[in-house]
């Protein structure tokens, strides 16, 4: 993972050990592989792998991109961040997500949580990154 993807990640996490998003997590090796699928084909995004990838992140500490640390669990179809009151439903996630992959797709550079355009995007963003579905920015030549 590079290192920017953990920048976004808070530093004084507790339990950084006891996380495991690297090989051998199932979660993880099942969303990689459907993650190099849907990358040209949104529609195809699976709800269940980014949800059930989303569950093994929970209580993980991350960073938006104004450097103020949150984490978040799940219950049921909602995502609750632990600085909001409101939740972020599972269906709005999708679209977030479906939205990243499209932009993506067209050779948008997907570069903070306004491009995303969709509520709770200033907490999706760092998460999305962190599960790779943010890609690093492109080079100029791509762009075009």
């Amino acid at each position: 993972m590079s290192a920017e993807i953990w920048s976004g990640i808070y530093p004084n996490m507790k339990n950084k050990d006891t996380v495991n998003l690297g090989k051998g997590n199932k979660a993880m090796d099942a969303w990689n592989m459907h993650l190099s699928e849907i990358r040209h084909c949104p529609e195809n995004l699976s709800s269940e792998f980014l949800w059930q990838v989303l569950c093994e992140l929970e209580q993980t500490y991350f960073c938006t991109v104004k450097g103020i640390p949150f984490t978040y669990i799940i219950k049921g179809h909602e995502m609750f961040v632990n600085r909001k009151e409101k939740s972020i439903t599972q269906a709005t996630i999708l679209l977030s997500a479906r939205r990243v992959l499209e932009k993506q797709a067209e050779g948008v550079v997907v570069s903070g949580p306004k491009k995303i355009g969709t509520f709770g995007a200033s907490y999706l963003y760092p998460v999305f990154c962190q599960i790779g579905l943010i890609t690093e920015k492109m080079n100029e030549s791509e762009v075009m």
